[in-house]
């Protein structure tokens, strides 16, 4: 479950600036406060806001930050994140943020990527292991298969004369007879 506390009022229908589907409006003057019970991505979908995360795994305290529209940032279970819009004085619509539960396999990804990409490391390990094999196991047979054609060729060769010859003498062939 998500606990937040928001100090943002419901939207006035027919309001200005109507909020976005699935998205939290912030008026200039409120904040929103985060605590995540699980992992997940915290994303701007529509103007600037101020970001404060503090917690395990969480900014340096003083290292604030400004996130534009389209930014995201993951946020971890026990960290705190305070939100409030960063406005020019002439913005006048609120900011609207959503918030997307992240799977657990996801989220251990994303907190250290480090173990999934040693996985994708060994993946193409194997894949380039099961190749070799392949190749491996296909040599012997793409060898004879070679020396068959080969073989047959050169027999071409040594009788094409002879074929000819036959049906110079009227000897006819097996398939001329049907």
């Amino acid at each position: 479950m998500l606990f937040l506390q928001q100090s943002v009022a419901p939207c006035a229908t027919g309001a200005a600036h109507p909020p976005l589907p699935g998205t939290w409006a912030v008026r200039a003057g409120q904040a929103l406060s985060l605590r995540p019970a699980w992992a997940g991505v915290l994303e701007v979908a529509r103007g600037r806001v101020w970001l404060t995360v503090s917690g395990p795994g969480g900014q340096r305290p003083g290292c604030d930050e400004v996130l534009e529209a389209g930014a995201r940032r993951v946020l971890q279970p026990g960290q705190h994140a305070v939100l409030e819009p960063w406005h020019s004085p002439q913005a006048a619509e609120p900011v609207a943020l959503r918030w997307d539960a992240l799977a657990v396999w996801q989220a251990n990804a994303l907190a250290d990527p480090r173990p999934a990409r040693a996985a994708a490391a060994a993946d193409v390990r194997q894949a380039w292991q099961a190749l070799g094999q392949a190749v491996a196991a296909l040599r012997a047979p793409a060898a004879a298969l070679w020396q068959g054609l080969v073989a047959y060729g050169l027999w071409r060769l040594r009788h094409r004369g002879t074929h000819r010859g036959r049906l110079a003498q009227g000897v006819p062939r097996v398939c001329d007879g049907l």
